[in-house]
């Protein structure tokens, strides 16, 4: 079996999705002997880097190479006429889907395509469209959650992507329901993410030195790890953290990413006076599982998730986690956790994060469905049937 493993995605922005798909390709790679491995890249026209703020270009590479797995890149460039088509006019489902068309002939010889991010699902269409070759999607969050929710077209196109695959994967089960309002008749399952194995709990002697490296020695601390943009619900952060510091003593805070909205919670912590709070922007994904083994309880009020790596990262190192109730949050870290996005959410949420530290709450344990071996094990099953039934 000749499996073909395509990712959309960038090695300088190693978060969510694209996390998630280096670690399902390298255990897929260590059971299957033939997986090439494909990365749609996007480059942005210079028009369109001013209109985001995104000046660097990166440089156009042919291959690579991302935690010992080579990738072959797949270019494409999307213009300001793209992004007004699709973004302003939704006279288009997708971005570059002519350019994606360019790469169908380098999948001949290939048995099966099993892909991840919405471009790199296009590309698995396409393929399938012209050499009839089966493809397994998986789905990862706002591709379901949100994207096709836009406008109908982009609804319609997504469910013909959905209907037209051997089989469609879902990081949650609350992915997978919520992709019942887009399709109901495609073939579906629930394959969750497993854990990278640099997330554990290190040795108290090297936690207790990273405490005094980041000198929070006999301080509790509550953090938030992800991108710093409105479907994080980053704001809510700041009065939480300010109702959390007038009920704790020797509290400090950790803020781990960055992204549009980094600059107007800075302000909003400073106008609620809210202390001892560390920006330490975006960090090398190496860094995470010290800040995980330092941090007592992590927040996560998303508007919306597929299934969030961080919350079974911050487990893994032994912190408990809280949050908001919506997507695969509450599939991570028990419904107990999590809690409604209304008026009660910041009381209801440092209620619980109190709990914790005065001893009344243990952590959840991680469930025995986030197994790689299992993932791994179902993932070559399906890619096996998809070819046998071609």
């Amino acid at each position: 079996m000749k499996v073909a493993k395509i990712i959309e995605g960038s090695p300088d922005n190693k978060m969510g999705l694209f996390n998630d798909a280096i670690l399902r390709t390298k255990r897929l790679k260590s059971k299957v002997k033939s997986v090439d491995c494909y990365m749609v890249r996007v480059r942005y026209s210079f028009a369109l880097r001013i209109l985001k703020g995104k000046i660097r270009l990166p440089p156009k590479e042919r291959v690579s190479l991302v935690d010992g797995i080579w990738f072959k890149n797949l270019w494409v460039k999307i213009g300001l006429l793209d992004y007004i088509l699709v973004y302003k006019l939704n006279a288009r489902a997708f971005l570059c889907e002519r350019s994606l068309r360019k790469y169908d002939n380098i999948f001949r010889g290939f048995d099966v395509i099993t892909s991840h991010g919405l471009l790199a699902n296009v590309l698995a269409k396409i393929v399938n469209e012209n050499q009839g070759l089966p493809y397994v999607p998986t789905w990862h969050g706002s591709d379901i959650n949100i994207y096709p929710f836009k406008n109908d077209r982009r609804r319609i196109a997504i469910k013909y992507i959905m209907d037209s695959a051997y089989a469609n994967v879902f990081v949650s089960n609350k992915l997978m329901e919520t992709s019942c309002r887009i399709s109901k008749k495609s073939n579906k399952e629930v394959l969750y993410s497993s854990i990278n194995s640099i997330f554990f709990r290190f040795s108290e002697e090297r936690r207790n030195e990273l405490r005094r490296r980041y000198s929070i020695q006999n301080k509790k601390v509550v953090g938030f790890v992800g991108n710093l943009i409105d479907i994080k619900n980053v704001m809510v952060l700041a009065p939480l953290f300010r109702r959390l510091q007038d009920s704790l003593e020797d509290v400090a805070f950790f803020i781990v990413g960055e992204g549009n909205r980094s600059f107007k919670l800075q302000e909003e912590m400073s106008k609620l006076r809210v202390n001892n709070v560390t920006f330490f922007g975006k960090l090398d994904p190496v860094k995470i599982p010290e800040i995980m083994n330092v941090i007592d309880i992590l927040v996560l009020p998303s508007l919306n998730e597929g299934l969030p790596l961080v919350t079974l990262e911050a487990l893994s190192c032994g912190a408990h986690v809280v949050g908001s109730d919506r997507g695969g949050i509450p599939e991570a870290i028990g419904v107990d956790n999590t809690f409604r996005l209304d008026d009660c959410f910041v009381d209801n949420c440092s209620k619980r994060i109190l709990e914790v530290f005065e001893g009344r709450v243990q952590p959840p344990k991680i469930s025995n469905e986030f197994s790689e071996v299992r993932t791994c094990k179902r993932e070559r099953s399906l890619l096996s049937e998809a070819v046998s039934k071609r």
